[in-house]
């Protein structure tokens, strides 16, 4: 007979040490560490083929790993198989529907599997679908199936969600409505774990995003960190008046000193531009654009510099979508 399971061990998010897995003598991934915190919403980014599916379903109990540990609120998901399935739930793909029945009746089939599972109508409220109710999951549209998948998984009270590409296929309105109910989702307490190739959604829902190359985890972070440590140099633009010794002080505000202060003398600034400005005249301003590391940086020393009187400054800063192109060596689109 099984132990019964501590507080702390249930509340547990997902903990992977030094997971091997991969296909026959084919090797997907490979010495990975990972934790998911209770509560998270945690993105999986990566190409096809980096082990993305392969993670998710090894999570998921689906497939065993060749080295390592996966724990799920303190579980093994592939030998705890009863104890698993309280705790965590899979999108299920569309194959798993059956056209003839109603959105309700898919739910109350699913719910028949659980102990304990949440009323069929209590789930179409939430994801979205409760007017389409009475309807035959064959002429629910491509958005609806999605939300039906989702609200299968949710039937069974889980507290950890793996949701592997629920947007594929959809059109903007639905991975629009999508997004909001996942948002949800995570904000009711669910551990979530969400695959995507869509670098706009994982930029918007997750608190963290993890990125696969290869079978290997190469960034951690929020979207912001990674964008701000991988997505290359940002660019400021802004414009001066053409005047005489305009050019001297652009060059003092953008490479001059720190202040002296009482404790230490004045020094070197560390560079806050990656090249020398490109100006060009025009009119009677010089339009300067200045490609740096650190945008605010570049605004403040601009903005307060005597003289300058800078105006029309704006920041384009790096994106998610160019830092995991750095990250993965994936080509850009259109050449």
């Amino acid at each position: 007979m099984a132990r019964a399971r501590t507080s702390a061990e249930l509340d547990r998010g997902i903990v992977v040490e030094g997971l091997s897995a991969g296909y026959g003598d084919h090797e997907v991934l490979a010495g990975l560490d990972l934790s998911i915190s209770p509560g998270e919403l945690f993105g999986l980014l990566g190409p096809n083929g980096a082990g993305k599916t392969t993670l998710a379903e090894t999570i998921a109990g689906l497939r065993r790993p060749r080295f390592g540990t996966v724990r799920v609120a303190g579980l093994d998901p592939s030998r705890a198989r009863e104890e698993i399935t309280s705790v965590l739930a899979v999108q299920p793909q569309a194959s798993a529907l059956f056209p003839t029945l109603t959105a309700r009746e898919t739910l109350a089939l699913f719910a028949s599997f659980h102990t304990d599972p949440v009323r069929p109508d209590e789930v179409l409220r939430t994801v979205g679908l409760a007017g389409a109710a009475a309807t035959r999951v064959g002429r629910l549209s491509v958005g609806q199936r999605q939300r039906l998948l989702i609200g299968v998984a949710l039937v069974g009270r889980p507290r950890v969600l793996v949701l592997d590409e629920p947007s594929a296929a959809l059109d903007p309105a639905g991975r629009r409505e999508l997004r909001g109910l996942i948002r949800s989702l995570r904000d009711e307490g669910s551990t979530v774990l969400l695959t995507t190739h869509h670098l706009d959604e994982a930029a918007e829902l997750c608190d963290r995003i993890g990125v696969l190359s290869e079978g290997r985890l190469v960034a951690l972070g929020s979207p912001d960190e990674l964008t701000r440590r991988f997505s290359g140099l940002a660019e400021v633009v802004f414009s001066i008046p053409d005047e005489v010794g305009a050019r001297d002080r652009l060059a003092a505000a953008l490479g001059g000193e720190r202040p002296a202060s009482p404790t230490a003398p004045a020094a070197p600034a560390p560079p806050l531009i990656a090249a020398p400005p490109r100006i060009e005249p025009i009119g009677d301003r010089l339009v300067v654009r200045v490609s740096c590391a650190d945008p605010d940086a570049v605004l403040r020393a601009v903005t307060f510099a005597r003289g300058l009187r800078a105006s029309g400054l704006t920041a384009r800063r790096g994106t998610l979508e160019e830092a995991y192109l750095r990250l993965t060596g994936a080509p850009r689109s259109g050449g």
